[in-house]
């Protein structure tokens, strides 16, 4: 499974998680059942999809932080969730992925789950996310 692809099955995890409070191994065994999705301990998507979960209210915060005053509540679903996992991605996983590989990948994934305005809005705030972390990274 490429790194792409590993995105995109963690998108859908962390989509499907906004519409249950069970938690990732009840939305993971959903997914074995209906999608014939298994995904093994250790993979690239199930480490970012669980960061991203265990992390979602530290996530939330930043994402509020670089989004020009936007509520959670008013981010389309699908929309916050990318920006979920690409936040994730540059706080828990930059020595493995470059920021920008995994804004361009977020921004990719917009483009093809979101509106047509969604791929603009995920780039300016993910840019915004970036720059509070390279700045905070050199206090």
């Amino acid at each position: 499974m490429t790194r792409k692809e590993a995105r995109e099955i963690a998108f859908a995890i962390v989509f499907e998680s906004s519409f249950h409070s069970e938690g990732l191994d009840y939305i993971l065994e959903n997914a074995a059942d209906g999608r014939d999705l298994s995904l093994p301990e250790g993979s690239f998507a199930k480490e970012l999809a669980r960061k991203t979960i265990e992390n979602r209210d530290e996530i939330d915060e930043i994402i509020t932080s670089c989004s020009n005053n936007w509520k959670l509540s008013r981010i389309a679903k699908a929309t916050l969730a990318i920006l979920r996992i690409s936040v994730c991605e540059i706080y828990h996983f930059s020595e493995e992925v470059p920021a920008s590989v995994s804004i361009n990948e977020a921004v990719e994934l917009a483009k093809v789950y979101c509106g047509d305005d969604d791929p603009g809005f995920v780039n300016g705030v993910l840019g915004a996310v970036y720059k509070k972390k390279s700045a905070g990274s050199e206090e």
